[in-house]
């Protein structure tokens, strides 16, 4: 299982190691995403501006409002809590970001978007009704690219249906493994 940035390493292991996966869950992933929107863009544009005049904390509330809001809803209609969690793990990340800079980081070739029909474990894309528009056409792509993928939408969450969402993203999760788990498999 891999939920947004996850979902991509999720893939790409997925490609990379199709022997040691039974079941692929996508959340909120742009593993589909071939190029992005205009308005995603935008926003990491934004990102980048701030982190350039110094100001990390406008970055991450620029993220926070991308990803958390969405672009359907104000900051006010979200519970403060889940805003306050997020913001706070995602400070934890760019508190990191020197280590991460020096991480080496390797490219798929071709991408993974391009490879979708090579994945044969059952793929389940898992999608916030208010999320970027880009995760949900990228949803679209997996579907549309893996031969047994599927695409379930959590009504009222963003990206992070897990956290807004969890009795019902739970129910879809098991639901998804429990049936993937009664087909039997080839070793």
């Amino acid at each position: 299982i891999g939920a947004s940035y996850g979902g991509n390493v999720a893939t790409e292991f997925t490609l990379e190691h199709p022997d040691r996966v039974r079941s692929l869950i996508l959340v909120n992933s742009l593993v589909g995403m071939k190029m992005p929107s205009p308005g995603l863009r935008a926003g990491w544009d934004a990102v980048n501006a701030a982190i350039e005049a110094g100001d990390v904390k406008r970055a991450i509330e620029i993220e926070t409002e991308m990803w958390v809001d969405g672009p359907q809803r104000s900051p006010d209609d979200v519970y403060p809590e889940l805003r306050e969690s997020v913001t706070a793990m995602n400070a934890a990340i760019w508190a990191r970001v020197d280590e991460q800079d020096a991480a080496e980081e390797r490219e798929m070739d071709p991408d993974a978007h391009e490879r979708f029909g090579e994945i044969t474990a059952p793929v389940l894309a898992v999608v916030g009704e208010l999320d970027q528009p880009d995760a949900i056409v990228s949803a679209d792509a997996i579907v549309g690219g893996v031969p047994n993928a599927r695409k379930v939408t959590i009504p009222d969450a963003a990206h992070l249906p897990s956290l807004e969402r969890p009795e019902a993203f739970n129910r879809i999760v098991r639901e998804f493994i429990a049936n993937d788990m009664a087909e039997p498999r080839d070793s």
